[in-house]
């Protein structure tokens, strides 16, 4: 560069630095070496920068102006710059300077300014864009602070429709300025025709004619708003611009819009396609269809459609779809909505029609289960969806309000159809005439005649408004109003010859009690209509008048024509005369052998709570075969109330399915009654599952209560924890609104971004009604479901205190479990859930395994006797199989596995627990060296295992083959409480059924009350030998493998060889975490030869691993057992519990190790009657030198007894 050009440069550089300073803004110059950036412009006042910039080129002289426009001139960059520009984070302007004029211009550099012109780039700088105009600035100030605000605009797309949103996505890859400006531009706006009217007239600088990706966008808008011309506007722009590609794909959907309305435009829009593009399976239908449009399905005979092309365009299955609808093959037309749906997820349109063939085929032989659910949900989805962009519903809102208010579902119409705070509807969506006769309709089926007001004043149309209120007037025997409105429409039908209108309006004014057959006597003397019928009316009109004879007059000729029967029906019907309603019912369906009036009556039987007369007269009319489908469930309901009432709860839900499968949708009185059956069956996921189909919200506080019940045994979604914040603030029942406020506390992930959206209608957000709800429920109340949390030295005060008495309580109940009782003892005694007790598996394990041989094979020969047969099982069982992963494999080596209520209600109580110790920041434990209580934090890894176990109990319940009989067997057990391990004992007496528990103590007490009973492991033997597992011949080989899978649990008092500890210690590196349980029990130190070496061996093993915990776990296994043994005739707990400390201190002589070795030492010296292990180490190391190991312990015993000593403990 010369110095004249360097000169010219700088010159330019000041004038542009000038204008920005007399703004009071700020230019700053870069350094002389050019990168493609002259310098930066920073937003400010009076000088004051406030950090938001603009990068700036500057190109100054007559050469730069040189090449005019229409409208200003153009400039050809370089690639290097192109690229250097646009791939910037600041926004960056091209500014030319007319030295002559002493003025600049200038243009924002973006991809969609840059023309590509082969060898590089060319951008135009408008002459408008002048920084003499005031709009310059404006426009500058915009562009810095748009980019020092910049942020994802993924909040932005969600408010837009999902094709602009994705076409955005894409153009952000081009654009990203260009695209967030856009994206904020629709997604603000409150007109969509208002918007792309403009953006088409008056394109911002930045929508240039050819940057294709954000016409697309705007297209795309425009199109799923209902916005044609506009669509056809902006995909007129990318067509016919330079963009090869981007051009075929916009005339491609050009001429599809234009299908309808101009074949030969079509035409013409086809012949721009480059040959590759008019050669497409799609192009190639257009082009067929639009030369031949009277018989344009042929055009889909002429081309392959099981060319992956075919296969995979949205428009040719819609159109398939279509066509298959059309012959009447609905079964064709779901097939091909349901591709075109997979491939466009998210087409609101191609959800609508999904849901309207799905309702068609649900009306033929065609017909599936899950038509009419799978039709609600593709409306509610699209409902859904359209909402969040603000699109209009309509077609799509009316379908499903229908749906819900043929099927009785009028709390779901309310919710669709009324504005806030009642429902969710959109003020465009409550002034349609259709949504708000749908609104009022089941308003007035729920007796809610407070939202009529509401309903009426929202409809625009103030005839069409008129017209709902009179047709839903509550009262019409007084109402002038309803009277007049409906002569005046009877005038009219007359007066055109409407005969069938004229009748149904004599008819509804006669339930008005206003008799005007006369209108109908001309229609009657040219015999159009019948005398009688008319009589009936007649009839009729006075009866409700209440005019002498008009009842009676009306009961003579009930007994001559079903027509007036049907209306004396009707009339008791209205006047609430239910016994008379039956009776004329009766006598009708007598007389005339009909089964017309069934429904009427059996509604009125079940009213009046004669259920068993109600379910005689559905039996009866159901067997005749002529009850139209729609009266069909009402029968149904009967049988199945009948049932119910009698406990036959399979009975009832084979009617209620009967019933579900005559409708489309479950009445919500049905559904509900069907949940309540299938919890009574014990079925909780089928009563869940029944829930989402009928998207079922609870209504009453006894919905609340099934609702709640159902979702026991099921992992909670965010939707559920909305519904039970809606059910607690709704219902007033404080129990139940405490206990549902309690399961989102510990069922649900609190921190997710989701609970700080608010409900459309609601005022606050769902985290701030969760926190009223919690604040308006808790209470100290014991046993309360939520209570406050309390002062964290009260609680540790009392948590001491409680602990101090419980001591020996606790002591004994320890040693009693110790001592072969059944686990459920204990439980009781701690007052925690049998099967969380049992799980919680502390070191020690609880034993699975018979403690002999001779038992063992005892068990055995019981398991193998009941293989086919029918078993009971109590909750360890259960436990056992889950964790090992076998359950369904072992329960169907059996007929049936039963379990008693009791059992299900336990695992519940567990999983709850267990969702309470999740939610805990920690617990406190007793400290038996202090006496008092520490508290222990809880980790990341134990929440999870909290939540694991949660789940796994409420899992268990699905598919057990309850028993819910009375319990009528007497035994003599150590309660006299119902329990779930008591319960398991009294049925298997009962039922005289040999009992599988896992519970070595609840075996034993089985066989002392003459029960048979064994445990998993020997289920796992006697299937071995019985050869019901094929899969190996090697018996022996099985038995191990189940035995060591038992032991994995840590299941103790199976027999484990030394060449078994050895293999699982080194699989393990001496963890103890499967092997060490084994020295627990008293069985294994007196049926092991030389148990110190193999102790001797595990510390040593564990020491040289470096892993303190598992030491930990050996010294705590190893205690345990040798607490309960006699050693070279010594019987102290206390010193046989030192032995383990020296032993361990001699694989590990840490010292930071010394506090907790003490204190596992002390924790069982507790329970097995006191005493300080401590002070026992030299004895204890006596009495190992007789053990005949070659370590000599005692100099090891004298250290740590040093230790012990220097340090206090």
């Amino acid at each position: 560069m010369t110095q004249a050009t360097d000169l010219l440069a700088q010159r330019g550089v000041n004038l542009l630095a000038q204008e920005v300073m007399k703004r009071g803004w700020i230019f700053r110059e870069t350094s002389a070496i050019d990168q493609g950036i002259d310098g930066q412009i920073e937003i400010g006042t009076d000088g004051i920068g406030e950090g938001q910039l603009i990068a700036v080129q500057v190109k100054t002289g007559k050469a730069y102006f040189s090449e005019r426009t229409a409208s200003g001139w153009r400039y050809r960059p370089s690639q290097r710059h192109a690229t250097y520009w646009t791939q910037g984070t600041l926004p960056v302007i091209l500014v030319l300077v007319d030295l002559d004029r002493d003025e600049a211009f200038w243009q924002e550099v973006t991809p969609a300014a840059l023309r590509p012109t082969g060898k590089g780039f060319a951008i135009d700088v408008p002459e408008t864009h002048s920084f003499r105009h005031e709009a310059t600035w404006k426009r500058l100030e915009e562009l810095a602070r748009w980019s020092a605000e910049y942020r994802t605009f993924t909040d932005d797309l969600k408010k837009l429709p999902p094709v602009a949103a994705h076409r955005l996505r894409d153009a952000e890859q081009y654009d990203r300025r260009s695209a967030e400006r856009l994206t904020r531009l629709l997604s603000t706006t409150d007109n969509p025709a208002a918007i792309c009217r403009s953006l088409a007239d008056q394109p911002p600088h930045w929508l240039t004619a050819h940057a294709a990706p954000l016409w697309a966008a705007i297209a795309g808008y425009a199109e799923e708003h209902g916005l044609w011309d506009d669509a056809r506007r902006a995909l007129e722009r990318i067509g016919t611009g330079s963009d090869r590609e981007a051009a075929d794909r916009a005339n491609i959907r050009l001429a599809t819009l234009e299908m309808d309305n101009s074949p030969k435009r079509v035409v013409r829009i086809l012949d721009r396609l480059a040959a590759a593009a008019a050669d497409g399976v799609w192009a190639r239908i257009l082009r067929l269809w639009a030369e031949d449009p009277e018989h344009g399905e042929r055009a889909f005979d002429a081309v392959d459609l099981t060319t992956p092309e075919a296969l995979e365009n949205i428009h040719i299955l819609a159109m398939r779809a279509e066509f298959a609808y059309r012959g009447g093959n609905v079964n064709d037309a779901v097939r091909y909505a349901n591709d075109a749906l997979r491939r466009a997820p998210f087409s609101s349109p191609t959800m609508r029609m999904l849901a309207q063939f799905l309702l068609a085929r649900s009306r033929t032989v065609h017909a599936e289960r899950s038509d009419v659910a799978q039709a609600i949900d593709a409306l509610q989805a699209a409902v859904d969806q359209r909402r969040s962009w603000r699109g209009s519903t309509a077609g799509y809102l009316d379908l499903l309000a229908r749906l819900y208010g043929l099927n009785g579902r009028n709390d779901a119409v309310l919710r669709l159809c009324c504005l806030p705070p009642v429902g969710q509807a959109h003020p465009e969506e409550a002034s349609r005439p259709e949504v708000a006769q749908m609104a009022m309709a089941a308003a007035t089926n729920l007796g809610r005649r407070d939202l009529r007001p509401a309903i009426i004043g929202a409809v625009d149309d103030r005839d069409a408004a008129r017209r709902i209120e009179v047709t839903f007037e509550p009262a019409p025997h007084g109402s002038d109003q309803y009277a007049a409105y409906w002569v005046e429409q009877l005038e009219a039908a007359v007066r055109g010859g409407e005969i069938a209108q004229a009748f149904d309006i004599v008819q509804e004014l006669a339930w008005a009690g206003q008799n005007h057959t006369l209108a109908l006597q001309p229609f009657v003397d040219a015999g159009q209509i019948e005398a009688t019928l008319v009589e009936i009316v007649g009839a009729d009109a006075d009866a409700v008048a209440g005019k002498p004879g008009g009842r009676a007059h009306l009961r003579r000729l009930a007994r001559e024509r079903l027509e007036a029967a049907s209306n004396l029906v009707i009339l008791h019907q209205r006047e609430g005369k239910l016994a008379e309603l039956c009776s004329v019912a009766r006598a009708a369906a007598v007389q005339f052998d009909t089964v017309e009036l069934v429904d009427l009556e059996v509604k009125a039987l079940l009213h009046l709570s004669r259920i068993d007369d109600a379910a005689t007269v559905a039996s009866g009319a159901l067997q005749t075969g002529r009850v139209v489908p729609e009266v069909r469930p009402t029968l149904h309901r009967a049988l199945a109330q009948r049932a119910a009432t009698k406990g036959q709860w399979g009975a009832a839900e084979a009617h209620y399915l009967d019933s579900r499968a005559e409708q489309p949708v479950l009445a919500v009185e049905d559904a509900w009654n069907l949940v309540l059956v299938r919890l009574r069956l014990y079925r909780y996921d089928r009563a869940a599952q029944l829930i989402d189909e009928e998207h079922l919200e609870p209504a009453t506080d006894y919905q609340a209560e099934l609702w709640l019940s159902a979702r026991m045994a099921s992992e909670w979604q965010p939707a559920d924890a909305r519904t039970a914040i809606r059910a607690a603030e709704a219902h007033s029942d404080q129990q139940i609104a405490a206990t549902l406020t309690s399961n989102v506390v510990t069922r649900v992930d609190l921190s997710d971004s989701g609970w700080d959206e608010v409900e459309p209608g609601a005022a606050s957000s769902w985290r701030d009604r969760f926190v009223a709800l919690v604040t308006q429920h808790a209470t100290s109340t014991e046993g309360a479901p939520l209570r406050p949390v309390p002062n964290l030295s009260e609680e540790l005060a009392a948590a001491t205190e409680q602990a101090q008495q419980d001591q020996e309580r606790r002591r004994l109940v320890q040693r009693t479990l110790r001592r072969g009782a059944p686990i459920g003892i204990v439980a009781d005694a701690e007052r925690e859930p049998y099967s969380a007790y049992y799980d919680r598996t502390p070191l020690p394990g609880y034993p699975v395994g018979a403690g002999d041989d001779d038992t063992h094979q005892t068990e055995v020969t019981v398991a193998r006797d009941a293989l086919d047969e029918a078993v009971v099982v109590d909750a360890s069982a259960l436990i056992i199989g889950h964790r090992l992963e076998r359950w369904a494999e072992l329960r169907s080596l059996f007929s049936s596995a039963f379990v008693t209520p009791s059992v299900v209600h336990d695992l519940f109580a567990s999983a709850n627990n267990r969702r309470l110790d999740a939610h805990n920041d920690g617990v406190l434990a007793y400290d038996h060296r202090t006496g008092g209580m520490v508290r222990i934090d809880n980790t990341e890894a134990q929440r999870a295992k909290c939540r694991s176990d949660a789940s796994l109990y409420a899992g268990m319940v699905h598919a057990l083959d309850v028993d819910s009989r009375e319990l009528t067997t007497t035994l003599k057990l150590p309660t006299d409480d119902p329990a779930p391990w008591s319960d398991a004992l009294l049925l298997a007496a009962q039922r005289n059924a040999p009992l599988w528990s896992d519970d070595a103590g609840q075996r034993a007490l089985a066989r002392q009350l003459g029960i048979a009973a064994f445990g998993t492991d020997a289920v796992l033997k006697a299937a071995a030998e019985a050869q019901l597992f094929p899969t190996t011949t090697n018996h022996d080989q099985l038995d191990r493998d189940n035995r060591l899978a038992l032991i994995s649990l840590g299941a103790t008092g199976i027999a484990l060889s030394r060449e078994e500890f050895n293999e699982l210690g080194e699989a393990e590196a001496w963890s103890g975490t499967t092997a060490a349980p084994q020295m627990s029990r008293t069985a294994w130190w007196l049926a092991t030869k030389k148990p110190f070496q193999w102790l001797q061996q595990a510390l040593t093993g564990a020491a040289a691993h470096h892993e303190p915990e598992a030491l930990a776990r050996w010294e705590l296994c190893a205690s345990e057992g040798l607490a309960t043994v006699t050693i070279g005739g010594n019987t102290s707990p206390v010193v046989h519990i030192a032995v383990v400390l020296v032993m361990s201190w001699a694989a590990n002589p840490d010292p930071q190790r010394l506090e907790g070795m003490l204190q596992r030492a002390r924790a069982v010296a507790w329970i097995y009657g006191g005493g300080d292990p401590a002070k026992k180490v030299l004895t204890a190391a006596t009495l190992l030198g007789g053990a005949s190991l070659s370590t000599d312990y005692l100099p090891h015993a004298t250290t740590l007894f040093s230790a012990i000593t220097a340090a206090a403990l």
